[in-house]
């Protein structure tokens, strides 16, 4: 068995382990510290899982686990545990990948999905291509065109979106106009000039299609800075006691805004209240 298979099959262990703990109603033993680690990376391998079975063209099954992670993030955000925007973000967009890969497109969810991606980060333009493909198959071509229009200017040279735009620009009696494209600069020049600025802002995007879903998602802190990867956070066990997981006082979580129905967390401190805890069923 190939690494790349083990390291897989261990992430689905770690991922059942996960999901029959955060069902039962057991204490964790450890600090909440932990506690908040060890759900993250739960929402991180289904991440994982749900992208390697898209790539594998198993769309339900992406759906599927996008859809728990989106759910265990759900779970964390009742707890008060931070998930990161950006990941949640991408859980978005890429399941809104998988409901338009389906036949027929689900295009209804995508474009919900899609939705909520932008809520977090408004230049996602890997979902500004999905929103207008959802729009164009709903027929409401106007608004499609204007969401390809944005993700047009984010990667105007992108096969899919200049394809998709045209289509568009068609159906509305509009004119297509040829696209410039720019001359490469020389290797001499100077680190100030304008051009270096555009190549930094051209690989900001990256070279992968719209098409494509999102992988390598930056891990970020609590603060906004990059955190570590997933760590390795063992099951609890059943003989732990409630006072061992009380000893570590929960820390006060700093939120700002609700994004896509999550809270999202600010670089610095908020003053905003906290939210009165919901009583539990």
């Amino acid at each position: 068995m190939s690494g790349a298979c083990q390291d897989r099959k261990g992430r689905w262990q770690e991922i059942q382990k996960g999901l029959q703990f955060i069902q039962s109603t057991l204490p964790f033993p450890g600090s909440q510290e932990l506690y908040e680690v060890y759900i993250g990376d739960l929402v991180w391998n289904l991440f994982g899982e749900g992208n390697d079975v898209f790539r594998e063209g198993d769309w339900t099954k992406s759906i599927e686990m996008y859809t728990e992670a989106l759910s265990v993030a759900e779970y964390a955000d009742s707890e008060e545990i931070y998930v990161p925007a950006n990941l949640l973000e991408k859980l978005y967009a890429n399941r809104a990948a998988a409901y338009l890969n389906i036949v027929p497109g689900l295009h209804d969810q995508a474009l919900e999905d899609c939705e909520k991606a932008l809520q977090f980060n408004e230049g996602n333009y890997k979902a500004l291509y999905r929103k207008a493909k959802s729009l164009k198959e709903m027929g409401r071509h106007q608004e499609a065109y204007e969401a390809v229009a944005k993700c047009s200017l984010a990667v105007p040279q992108d096969s899919s979106v200049i394809q998709l735009t045209q289509d568009l620009a068609k159906i509305l009696g509009l004119k297509i106009r040829k696209a410039y494209v720019r001359t490469k600069p020389a290797l001499n020049v100077l680190q100030s000039s304008s051009y270096q600025d555009a190549a930094c802002e051209k690989a900001s995007h990256g070279s992968a299609s719209v098409e494509e879903i999102e992988i390598d998602v930056p891990r970020q802190g609590q603060d906004g800075t990059k955190a570590p990867g997933p760590a390795s956070v063992q099951p609890p066990l059943a003989e732990a006691g409630v006072e061992e997981l009380s000893s570590s006082p929960p820390r006060q979580q700093q939120y700002t805004v609700r994004a896509a129905g999550f809270r999202v967390r600010s670089r610095g401190p908020c003053r905003c209240p906290p939210r009165s805890p919901s009583p539990r069923s």
